[in-house]
């Protein structure tokens, strides 16, 4: 009798992989964002993974990313020599960087029972951003732009302030412009820029930039009609997509900003600031959220803080012939250094100015939309000099503004992950030892499946779970966390089920979890035997 390993073993790969010899380097090593039938590319907008042509015999893989094409030492940006699977997912975001003719490097070599093979080819490829933010259709007071796929945050340079904001949402209103000073001369006409903001998270070997950025669009001039006056009213919530309140209204994935008209409470007083309320109710009882008083008939929460109101009556005089500055931060604010997340209270000298700030957390969390939703009002704020102090108070109550009608409903509800297409963004082994995607929705793969997903808008970084079970869902391990947008599924042989959900760090603590995505399934198979009778 002759005993022989049946094609998802050892054997049988050397038998019906590719042929290579045992010193031959691995080939066709490339990069991919969702399957490794890809068309090759050099150049990806958010972390890409990587496959290889399997290697006989090969026990398990070593691979290498770099910023130097000679891998010196110093230049290493991460490595994994566990690989079961010709492929490999890194667990961290790239910074958008560029090189000439490539500014990274990866390669691969695999190991032998008797010894290691060369390295293969050197693949480059850069990372770059695939757009510019383009400007959108919004309303007076508020700038809006089409997102950017692999950006988390943007700044919008207002060019005839001058000054540079940063936002995590696709919106930023023009308080600069109208605060204590609504004529026609100040806010007709806006000039801005605005560029896309990348930042790291889950770690590298080398210091790679924790922020990068895209280049500055073209120069952008929003015009804004005559300030209206006449009672306070209510417009729209505006993120990127909008809301009027009416019925069918699709939810917000990021955080709104808020367009409203008029100047007048109920009871005809005129005023010269505003701030918007966001409740959970439809009397306007339970606050979730309070905006900073801002002088146009918009407002989008801003990360970093408000302006900085004047305290004094000489401050005021001289807020109606200038532009504010910035007030400080408030509240708790988020860091993301290079091996997870922190918070840090804003202020702390122990902040990690290594990393970036991520400013207040200033974002709702999902409702089950169109059954819950979140209500938001808009009341006047006027100025009052008290003891030589000035002082700013509200001219009316919410509550009041929204028993009057000036209320309108909104849904905010995270963008749910997409990990299949008919068949799972997966990639692995099959039992005849090619390397391969899957092209139904059960693929089988020997070894390591490779995962990918599509990024959602709003998610800093992913969490990945996997499950025997459909139902009841019951994590094996306690998952992973990763800044890219696929992963490695080291699982024992069977069937699994897994899902991936984004986690929001603008989001409010103990609620930055974003929707899961649909369940999807793989097998991965068992070595096996079998008998064969022979001479």
């Amino acid at each position: 009798m002759v005993f022989r390993l049946a094609a998802a073993s050892v054997l049988a790969l050397a038998l019906a992989a590719p042929a290579h010899a045992a010193t031959s380097a691995p080939t066709g090593l490339k990069g991919f964002l969702l399957r490794t039938d890809e068309p090759v590319t050099h150049v990806f907008p958010r972390t890409p993974s990587f496959a290889w042509n399997p290697i006989a015999g090969a026990k398990r893989y070593e691979f290498q990313l770099s910023t130097s094409s000679l891998f010196r030492d110093n230049g290493i940006v991460f490595s994994d020599s566990t690989l079961r699977t010709p492929a490999a997912s890194l667990p961290m975001t790239l910074p958008w960087i560029t090189g000439e003719p490539y500014s990274l490097y990866a390669r691969v070599r695999a190991v032998l029972s008797v010894g290691v093979t060369p390295w293969s080819s050197r693949f480059g490829f850069n990372m770059r951003w695939p757009t510019l933010p383009a400007s959108a259709p919004s309303y007076p007071g508020l700038l809006r732009w089409t997102p950017v796929e692999g950006a988390r945050a943007y700044q919008v340079w207002f060019v005839d302030v001058p000054k540079v904001v940063t936002v995590h949402s696709n919106v930023i209103d023009e308080r600069e412009l109208y605060a204590f000073h609504q004529g026609a001369g100040w806010i007709s006409s806006v000039r801005w820029r605005v560029r896309a903001v990348r930042w790291t998270a889950g770690g590298t070997a080398n210091s790679l930039p924790a922020v990068s950025y895209g280049p500055w669009s073209g120069v952008y001039t929003s015009v804004n009609p005559p300030f209206a006056v006449g009672r306070l009213g209510l417009t729209a919530s505006v993120s990127d997509t909008v809301a009027t309140g009416a019925g069918g209204d699709p939810a917000h994935h990021l955080m709104p900003g808020f367009a409203f008209a008029g100047s007048q409470t109920l009871g005809f007083l005129s005023g010269e600031l505003y701030r918007v309320y966001v409740f959970t109710d439809r009397d306007c009882v339970n606050v979730v959220f309070k905006g900073a008083a801002v002088g146009g008939p918009a407002y989008a929460p801003r990360p970093y803080g408000p302006l900085s109101l004047p305290t004094t009556p000489a401050e005021l005089a001289e807020a109606r012939v200038s532009f504010l500055g910035d007030g400080e931060n408030e509240g708790t604010h988020w860091s993301v250094d290079l091996q997870g997340v922190t918070t840090t209270e804003a202020g702390s000298e122990e902040a990690d100015t290594a990393a970036p700030d991520l400013g207040a957390a200033i974002d709702l969390w999902d409702t089950d939309w169109p059954r819950g939703g979140y209500y938001w009002t808009v009341v006047a704020v006027n100025p009052f000099v008290v003891e030589g102090r000035v002082e700013y108070a509200e001219l009316e109550s919410p509550q009041d503004a929204c028993a009057a009608g000036r209320v309108m409903r909104f849904g905010k509800t995270s963008e749910p992950v997409l990990t299949t297409s008919g068949a799972p963004f997966a990639s692995g082994l099959s039992p005849a030892g090619r390397l391969v995607s899957a092209a139904t929705e059960v693929p089988r793969f020997y070894g390591t499946p490779l995962v990918a997903w599509k990024p959602v808008l709003g998610a800093d970084v992913y969490e990945v779970q996997w499950s025997k079970s459909r139902y009841p869902f019951r994590p094996a391990a306690a998952g992973l966390v990763t800044g890219s947008t696929s992963a490695m599924l080291r699982v024992r042989p069977g069937l699994w089920w897994y899902r991936v959900r984004g986690i929001n760090y603008s989001l409010p603590t103990g609620a930055q979890q974003m929707s899961w995505s649909e369940l999807a399934r793989l097998v991965v198979t068992e070595p096996s035997f079998r008998v064969e009778t022979g001479r």
